[in-house]
């Protein structure tokens, strides 16, 4: 099921990026434009690393 999702997924990566190409050339909204063009950006050349700090407490019970 995992590999039909990420197949199904990968198929739609086309469309999405014509979708965007679209945003970006044609929306008459500024905003909307420069959002679409941001994220064509980030998922593709020049998204910066992002760091994931996690933070986790455990507690152990003792059976004595």
């Amino acid at each position: 099921m995992v590999e039909l999702a990420e197949l199904k997924l990968r198929g739609l990566a086309g469309p999405a990026v014509a979708t965007l190409e679209d945003l970006v050339t044609n929306a008459a909204n500024e905003q909307v434009r420069l959002a679409a063009a941001l994220d064509l950006v980030d998922r593709s050349v020049w998204k910066a690393t992002e760091r994931i700090h996690v933070a986790a407490a455990s507690t152990v019970k003792r059976p004595w």
